[in-house]
Parts: C-alpha cells; sequence; structure tokens
C-alpha cells in the first residue's frame, strides 16, 4: 500500500484547514492584532503542511530535501508566532518594552529558517532524505543546531510553566492564610 501518498494527502488537507481558518478569522476582523497574530500562525502551519505535503511523496531525495527546507519557512517561525499568539490573547503582562520583546521573540526564527531555510547556512548537512514505505523521511543527526532549536523553546516553556506554579503556590497560600 502506498502509505506515502495518504500522509501527503493528509499533509495537504490539513494545509488546506490551516489556510480556510485563518482566511475566516481575517473575514471577521482584519483590524483585530488577535486575529492577526492568528493569521501568521495558521499560514506558517500551512506552509510546513504544504511542503510537508511535497517533500513526503517527491520523486527524488533531492527535490525531497527541497521541500522539506521550504517548511523551515513554516516551522523555524511558527513557534515565535504562537508564543507571541498566546502572550496577546492570554493578556500576559510583560515588563520589556515592546521592541525589545519582539525581537526576542522573532530573532530566534530569523535564525531558525537562515540555518534551515531553502539554501540556508545549515541546508546540506540538515538534509539527508531516506525512502521508507511512508514516503521520503529525514535522518539527521543531533547536532548543536538542533539541540540549539530545542533548548530555546523548551526553555521559553519552562519558564512559563515554572512561573504559573510560582503565581499558583502564592494564590493558594494567600487564600488559605
Amino acid at each position: 500500500m502506498k502509505f506515502d501518498i495518504i500522509i501527503s494527502i493528509t499533509f495537504f488537507i490539513c494545509g488546506c484547514f490551516y489556510m480556510v481558518f485563518g482566511a475566516y478569522m481575517l473575514a471577521v476582523n482584519v483590524k483585530s492584532y488577535v486575529n492577526r497574530l492568528y493569521v501568521l500562525t495558521t499560514t506558517s502551519l500551512a506552509i510546513w503542511a504544504f511542503a510537508f505535503s511535497l517533500s513526503t511523496s517527491a520523486p527524488t531525495a533531492k527535490v525531497s530535501a527541497l521541500f522539506s527546507s521550504i517548511s523551515a519557512l513554516g516551522w523555524g517561525v511558527f513557534y515565535s508566532f504562537f508564543f507571541h499568539f498566546v502572550l496577546i490573547l492570554t493578556k500576559t503582562e510583560i515588563r520589556l518594552r515592546k521592541g525589545i520583546l519582539h525581537t526576542l521573540i522573532y530573532i530566534p526564527a530569523l535564525i531558525n529558517v537562515f540555518l534551515f531555510g531553502p539554501y540556508g547556512y545549515h541546508t546540506d548537512e540538515q538534509y539527508k532524505m531516506v525512502w521508507t514505505d511512508f514516503g521520503w523521511s529525514n535522518i539527521t543527526s543531533l547536532d548543536i543546531w538542533e539541540l540549539w532549536f530545542m533548548a530555546y523553546y523548551s526553555v521559553l516553556s519552562y519558564r512559563r510553566t515554572i512561573q504559573n506554579g510560582v503565581d499558583r503556590f502564592w494564590l493558594v497560600k494567600h487564600n488559605f492564610s
């Protein structure tokens, strides 16, 4: 059975849904900052899904690697868009100036695209495509750039989790005192 076609079609359908959800939010209120961030988030997911759709069922490893590198335009910026979207949606109070905050959020996304995107600095070493029953798969080894990518977003997630736990502790302590 051709699982690569099924997976490719699944990615394609997901990309279509992301685009429809984003277009709907623009139709609802184009001036809303939250809606615009949501559209950027869904657009990055759509790019990621469409590129993976093409990468999975590409005819050669070279074409698959090209579309995998194009997917970096989606996954490379998705985490920053999503983090910013959640900060705005939850009305999280940040003590940094807006310009500094945006720089801290989006510089890693630019680095990801620079390293892993099409014709990027790290593209030749990053994409080693191997054919499987499920289509082309990337089998790169864990290197410093992969660790950087995982560490940056893990630190942000861990920091928010710890802060939320401390906030809940103080809230419970003060309510029962």
